[in-house]
């Protein structure tokens, strides 16, 4: 049976049918005559929602197309629901609901033998392909990602069904189709293919994996051109493919004259936005843009244009040329600083829960904000500063992982409290505070989610005053004339997702953070996490905590709190040999490694290169070796000798080497056609 819910026009629900209350565990009266508000929760896009419910018109009738959601049932379980909405003729709104085909990542990345590809759903851009689609298309991992959906359309490829069964498939229902594909070795492939979203684990379908099923009919295409028959060409690097170089080398050089013209036509035939190229092979050449389309697939916006030349850098030459990083600096004036705040901005895991102690034990919130101005980093107002005397425009956003805030576990049942703010608050399973926000307050004067018992709400706020006072502490630190929004999340950080909800540009903004996991995303800075403090600063901040909350003062069980900690470096408080109490801080080295201070990057086409033998980002200096107070933009990602490259010197010099087997291939080329004329 169908999973409806009838609502009246001010979305207050008039009736639930059978099916629905059975699978989020209501009953009628629970529900009916409610505002469909409470199916709500931290993973709901609940604007998105109520805008698509709103959006049923008797113009439209039955949406176009489903979306997905994450409803909450009544024990606070996630359901992940494809949603549909058809307005009735009274004006009522019947909301469809049905169980999604949206797979994990996890399920999507195992390769069971399957033709299939992974893109993402915002990009279209090609993440990851099966040993079984190399071996039926013959591509690699290296050309997917670097030629995308490209490398398999041809001219008799139905693009426009294609774009849209994936848009079909972010409503959460898997869609079928046929489609003609074509392999590296020219020759067509025509089978069934099966596009399946992949949900995030946030409610939100972050890739799509396309999936090529039966065996297909192969048919030769011509590579001459005909009034019939249009030649195709698949763009790759010889490097890439499973085709033989065998061959003459006046044969390799027709084949080199057919791939540049080919190369050059093929957005043409397939009615792609192509990138930008030049016309000719001057510096100052003319620049002519390929046709546009309805939709076009984004794997073009890692191409880049090799200097002195008209030929798109990914035509390359029989030599094997390492470019799997290719970065383009950013020259912009404005610049968005990203900051974490456990370890990066923060002495600790949220100060080693110092102040928690002090809102145990009734301190003042005002002490709990001076306490958060002696936690901060010193490497924060240098590499501010750094930024800001060089001429740019600075922005900032704190942006922090605190799993606890956006999935509340009740302090007095242990379960999980599915918490709801405005909607404004909430998106892609992260919570957003506006600058606006003054207090604590402000955010819990706007709750809709699930009623708090008086203990939760006390937990509840001051898990916020926390965040705040993290907040303010930064403002007073670099001087700033407004609070900086704060972002948090229980999830991997999304550096462009999140710059877009921000309408801010991704390709402005820097993530600095201490989680290593961060280590392969470009616009990420990894610091040293701050375990300790310098003497002068932790003698300052312990003669603090002893001033406000002496440790022998402390109630047995926030002592037992603390020494609980996650780790023995984590813990906030001591005994000595007599079971004494006192307040206990790492001491770190007087001197504290600065962060680097590189430039955003526009755009990248390739993970981050660790050269061999590297085992992590983490290395140690030697003791004599000088490292300036701000570490100026060109300095490598790591001092020659320590395992990582200098990505800007990794570019150029690839783009020199493609430049340089370019002109060979040319030079080739127009002796094959002297000869043959």
């Amino acid at each position: 049976m169908p999973q409806t819910v009838v609502l009246s026009p001010n979305n207050v629900v008039r009736s639930a049918s059978p099916a629905f209350l059975l699978a989020f565990g209501l009953e009628e009266r629970e529900i009916v005559g409610r505002s469909l508000r409470m199916l709500l929760g931290p993973c709901t896009d609940g604007q998105r929602l109520l805008r698509f419910i709103d959006s049923a018109t008797p113009k439209t009738r039955l949406s176009k197309t489903p979306i997905l959601a994450a409803l909450y049932s009544r024990d606070g379980v996630p359901l992940l629901r494809s949603v549909a909405v058809e307005l009735a003729d009274d004006g009522a709104r019947i909301v469809y609901m049905e169980r999604t085909h949206a797979v994990t990542s996890k399920q999507a990345l195992v390769d069971d033998g399957t033709s299939k590809l992974l893109l993402s759903a915002e990009t279209r851009q090609v993440s990851d392909i099966s040993s079984g689609f190399a071996d039926r298309y013959g591509f690699s991992p290296k050309a997917a990602s670097a030629l995308g959906l490209r490398m398999i359309l041809g001219p008799g490829s139905d693009i426009q069904s294609l774009t849209a069964l994936m848009d079909a498939a972010l409503g959460g229902q898997s869609q079928r189709g046929r489609l003609l594909t074509y392999g590296s070795d020219c020759q067509a492939l025509e089978c069934e293919i099966i596009v399946t979203p992949v949900e995030d684990g946030m409610a939100q379908v972050s890739q799509l994996m396309l999936t090529f099923v039966s065996e297909p009919r192969r048919r030769s295409v011509s590579v001459a051109a005909s009034s019939s028959k249009k030649s195709f060409l698949p763009m790759h690097d010889s490097s890439f493919t499973r085709v033989s170089s065998a061959g003459s080398q006046s044969e390799r050089a027709g084949s080199l004259i057919k791939a540049a013209l080919l190369f050059l036509a093929l957005p043409m035939f397939l009615h792609l936005g192509g990138p930008m190229i030049a016309s000719g092979e001057s510096s100052t050449a003319t620049l002519m843009r390929l046709a546009p389309s309805a939709r076009q697939f984004n794997s073009d916006s890692n191409w880049q244009k090799p200097k002195g030349t008209g030929l798109p850098s990914l035509l390359r030459s029989h030599h094997h040329v390492n470019t799997d990083v290719v970065v383009d600096r950013l020259g912009s004036n404005k610049i968005t600083l990203m900051l974490d705040l456990d370890k990066t901005v923060l002495f600790g895991n949220d100060g080693n829960d110092l102040g928690v102690a002090l809102q145990w034990m009734d301190v003042a919130n005002s002490k709990v904000e001076e306490l958060y101005s002696k936690l901060i980093n010193p490497n924060l107002k240098k590499m501010y500063e750094f930024y800001t005397e060089s001429g740019k425009e600075v922005d900032v956003v704190i942006y922090t992982r605190r799993p606890q805030i956006v999935y509340y576990k009740s302090c007095v049942t242990s379960n999980t409290v599915p918490v709801r703010y405005a909607d404004d608050f909430h998106g892609q399973g992260q919570l957003i505070f506006p600058s606006s926000i003054g207090t604590s307050q402000d955010i819990l004067d706007t709750y809709v989610g699930p009623d708090l018992l008086e203990e939760e709400h006390r937990d509840v706020q001051m898990a916020l005053d926390r965040l705040l006072a993290a907040r303010d502490a930064v403002v007073l630190e670099l001087g700033l004339a407004k609070p900086p929004p704060v972002v948090v999340t229980a999830q991997p950080k999304n550096i462009e997702a999140t710059a877009h909800q921000l309408g801010l540009p991704a390709e402005s903004c820097l993530l600095f953070d201490d989680n290593v996991e961060l280590r392969s995303n470009p616009r990420v800075v990894l610091v040293d996490p701050l375990d300790g403090l310098p003497s002068d600063r932790r003698a300052n901040l312990l003669a603090f905590m002893e001033r406000e909350v002496p440790a022998d003062t402390l109630e047995e069980d926030l002592v037992d709190y603390l020494e609980e900690a996650a780790s023995a470096a984590e813990t906030s408080i001591m005994r000595d040999a007599n079971g004494k109490l006192s307040w206990w801080i790492p001491e770190v080295a007087d001197h504290i490694r600065s962060w680097r201070t590189p430039q955003p990057v526009r755009a990248v086409s390739h993970h981050t290169l660790p050269l061999k033998g590297a085992k992590s980002l983490e290395f140690h200096s030697d003791k004599d070796e000088i490292f300036s107070d701000v570490s100026p933009a060109d300095v490598p990602l790591r001092a020659p000798g320590h395992g990582f490259i200098d990505l800007c010197a990794a570019a150029e010099k690839a783009l020199a080497s493609r430049e340089s087997d370019i002109q060979l291939e040319l030079q080739l080329a127009r002796q094959y056609s002297q000869h043959c004329a």
